[in-house]
């Protein structure tokens, strides 16, 4: 969500789009950047582990957009982080093992056709971003009140993304867009893009 790794991996595919090079050579490059953004330079839905650099890749998720509603409040990774730890926000490795296979099941075969149900459809670093910027609470709420099905933190934070799925759902989402932009200016609409519409290939 415009992370530091997103907009590295970006700006990447962008660079590989107008010069091509070896592909060897760009995935040295997305490496020396961040563990995270080798994962990111092709489209498509991945299951990172690790430090974001063991990815699996799977086949889309069921039709479904975004709204994306930043916050006028700032928020530092290592701050949300710290929070967390003295919140005792882990989990415990059985629990993250559980979790992960019920992530393989959703996004494999016996899955819901491609839709991540939602007590999976959570971020543990919330509770920290919350609890150093209360007023995250009033962008959820706002999600959920155009029609999100799932309302949650993007990361660190402080922006929120409210998701629905449905055949239409980016109709959805830039109707619920353009409703909250007259409170909240920075709203706007987003879908995934899929395999198909990716930058040519680097690997």
């Amino acid at each position: 969500m415009g992370g530091g790794s997103a907009d590295a991996a970006a700006a990447l595919r962008l660079a590989v789009a107008v010069a091509p090079g070896r592909p060897e050579e760009v995935d040295l490059v997305a490496a020396s950047l961040g563990s995270d953004v080798p994962n990111q330079l092709v489209a498509g839905v991945g299951l990172g582990t690790g430090a974001g650099d063991l990815v699996e890749r799977y086949e889309p998720l069921a039709p479904h957009a975004y709204v994306v509603l930043p916050a006028d409040a700032r928020l530092a990774a290592a701050a949300v982080y710290g929070e967390a730890d003295r919140l005792g926000l882990g989990r415990p490795e059985a629990e993250l093992l559980d979790r992960y296979n019920a992530l393989v099941d959703a996004l494999g075969p016996v899955g819901e056709a491609g839709r991540i149900p939602g007590p999976l459809l959570v971020n543990d670093l919330q509770e920290a971003a919350l609890s150093l910027c209360p007023a995250i609470g009033e962008l959820l709420e706002a999600l959920t009140s155009v029609g999100a099905e799932h309302a949650l933190v993007s990361g660190s934070g402080p922006t929120t993304i409210g998701i629905r799925w449905a055949e239409g759902a980016l109709d959805w989402a830039s109707n619920a867009a353009e409703e909250l932009r007259a409170t909240h200016p920075g709203a706007v609409a987003a879908s995934p893009v899929n395999a198909e519409f990716a930058m040519p290939e680097l690997a």
